[in-house]
């Protein structure tokens, strides 16, 4: 997740986290990215949550995207297609979505399931935002995400990350059970800020493909006696970085 300038943060520790496990998904362009990154790195990314983005080579068709898709493998610029091969993919398409259109989301379908992925594709009449299933309060009133404003956290009570973590962990390891949702994440674990630098070229972050800084939560039990953790990186979106609109994307929409 992307933030704001940092200044001496330092490099992250040892996180135990499971290099085999990792899994990607994100909204909008962060949906975009997160498929695109799939197909290019699929030996690495084991699955993905697609919320309202689009298809990989999203200029042109379908055959035209897998004859793309095929040449760049064959020439090694991709990992083998035959990755795809029962990847859990989960999509999510709203009809009241005008920013990134229902036919973009049925194209990654489409493209996904000429290689033989397992895909969940879920179609919801919601406008372009993120949805989510919080308790009903003052701060969270229960709403409609079919006509909310766009790129906003509405709580329609849809489980958008749940969903997607369940789906995709449920499916790559038999005996996963996701955990119910509690509030105290903050007790069981870490957020903090880093710098993307130690990851991402500095062209890319000086130009603002990337911001500054990052944001990881990591359990305590994660760095604790040899233990290992999954991995799933959510990708915002347009608009949706902490230095935009503050740690509101990254502490509600339900990953943590």
């Amino acid at each position: 997740m992307a933030g704001a300038n940092p200044k001496n943060l330092g490099s992250l520790p040892p996180l135990g986290g499971d290099i085999d496990t990792l899994t990607l998904s994100g909204f909008s362009s962060g949906s975009f990215i997160s498929h695109q990154l799939h197909i290019v790195y699929s030996e690495m990314v084991k699955g993905v949550g697609l919320h309202e983005g689009g298809p990989y080579f999203s200029w042109t068709d379908h055959n035209k995207r897998v004859a793309f898709s095929e040449k760049f493998a064959k020439n090694g610029g991709i990992d083998p297609l035959s990755n795809l091969q029962d990847a859990p993919v989960y999509i999510t398409s709203g009809s009241n979505d005008h920013i990134v259109t229902k036919e973009k989301q049925e194209n990654q379908k489409r493209f996904y399931e000429h290689y033989g992925a397992n895909v969940n594709f879920v179609k919801t009449e919601f406008n372009h935002l993120i949805p989510v299933d919080k308790e009903v309060s003052e701060n969270w009133p229960l709403r409609s995400c079919n006509n909310a404003p766009v790129a906003s956290l509405v709580n329609c009570k849809f489980d958008l990350a749940g969903n997607i973590l369940r789906f995709i962990y449920e499916n790559l390891d038999k005996h996963f059970r996701l955990k119910d949702k509690i509030d105290d994440w903050k007790s069981l674990g870490v957020l903090r800020k880093y710098d993307q630098h130690e990851f991402v070229p500095s062209h890319i972050v000086e130009d603002g493909f990337s911001d500054f800084g990052g944001y990881v939560y990591y359990p305590h039990f994660c760095v604790q006696d040899g233990n290992k953790c999954k991995i799933h990186v959510f990708f915002h979106g347009c608009t949706n970085s902490a230095e935009r609109r503050g740690q509101d994307m990254i502490r509600d929409a339900g990953f943590l």
